[in-house]
């Protein structure tokens, strides 16, 4: 009987070690992810193909389309990039609070 017990609290605290594990692994893919949004420059700049596709995708997942007579990029919304920037400047949306 002692026997299963210490072998069963054993498992117990090599899951919750493991547990630990993966969470400290969440803490920091967090991080990076909100130092990325923070920096989002340099995340395009140094990041590969699949990372700048993640990028596109999550600012515009309507795509973009290249319209050649206007030498434009264009949301599936109508909006080219010239407009967001406009939309973005009349928000206040660009940069970040105390220039960090």
């Amino acid at each position: 009987m002692k026997t299963s017990i210490t072998e069963e609290m054993a498992r117990i605290e090599e899951t919750m070690k493991s547990l630990d594990a993966e969470k400290s692994s969440y803490r920091d893919l967090m991080q990076q992810a909100e130092a990325e949004v923070i920096n989002f420059e340099r995340a395009w700049r140094e990041g590969g193909l699949h990372r700048k596709r993640e990028l596109q995708n999550a600012l515009f997942p309507e795509g973009l389309t290249w319209w050649v007579k206007r030498k434009v990029f264009e949301t599936g919304k109508g909006l080219s990039i010239h407009d967001l920037g406009t939309v973005f400047d009349t928000l206040g949306l660009v940069g970040v609070p105390n220039g960090i």
